[in-house]
């Protein structure tokens, strides 16, 4: 017996209205199986069941409920490469850079399983396509370790050069190269992969006085609220 719950149950199958049933009478959303500590909502963004992820998010389920190998629900989703359901648990405020515990990403899996339209994907919603996992591999070495898997290599290169030209843009107040480049999509919240605080484009800018710059990435929605991990925010960096 894994503990899997009559709802656990409904979920893996898709069976929304089981799903508004059970949960109506009590049932609660966010228990886990006992062996591997899988939610219902893992599985439904696993399997692919759409409307029920949204079910279980109004009805109060961990957006960022991790398993025993500490993978999310939009971990599984990358795994089977849900494009719809990793966009809308975006949407709706999960986590797209949270790793296993291995500190694998999502975006480092989808590249080292070849899912091209995922790393895409995870990239324009700001996921970094640097971050390494436990061992110091890259998305680029996770894909790179399948010569399948070239087409998803070839893509890391190109963001990967072009998240860096950002970062060298802004770090030297060029605005318009800041302003070509925005144009051309590029993402103005990514996190910087040298930074272990959450530090992104818009504290680089503060931290330098790069005013116009600083303007410019909060115009294209570069986020005013994000904090780093010590709570600093880009006006507590410009002051």
């Amino acid at each position: 017996d894994d503990g899997a719950t009559p709802l656990f149950i409904a979920a893996q199958f898709g069976h929304l209205e089981v799903v508004l049933m059970l949960a109506e009478i009590g049932a609660d959303v966010n228990e886990c199986t006992y062996d591997n500590r899988s939610s219902p909502l893992s599985e439904a963004a696993l399997r692919g069941h759409l409307k029920v992820v949204k079910a279980l998010v109004s009805l109060g389920a961990d957006l960022n409920v991790r398993d025993k190998a500490g993978r999310t629900p939009v971990f599984m989703a990358a795994l089977k490469s849900r494009l719809e359901i990793v966009q809308t648990l975006y949407q709706l405020g999960a986590n797209i850079e949270a790793g296993d515990c291995r500190q694998r990403s999502p975006l480092w899996f989808a590249a080292q399983l070849g899912h091209f339209d995922m790393v895409c994907l995870l990239h324009q919603l700001g996921a970094s396509v640097a971050t390494p996992d436990c061992d110091e591999r890259t998305p680029m070495d996770a894909a790179m370790a399948k010569p399948c898997h070239m087409k998803v290599v070839w893509k890391l290169r190109e963001l990967v050069a072009f998240d860096e030209k950002m970062f060298d843009s802004v770090r030297h107040g060029r605005l318009e190269e800041v302003r070509a480049l925005v144009r051309a999509g590029a993402r103005v919240n990514q996190v910087l992969p040298q930074s272990d605080t959450g530090a992104t484009l818009l504290f680089v800018a503060a931290e330098r006085g790069h005013l116009e710059v600083v303007l410019a990435l909060v115009g294209a929605g570069a986020s005013v609220d994000v904090a780093l991990d010590n709570g600093t925010t880009p006006l507590l960096m410009a002051a």
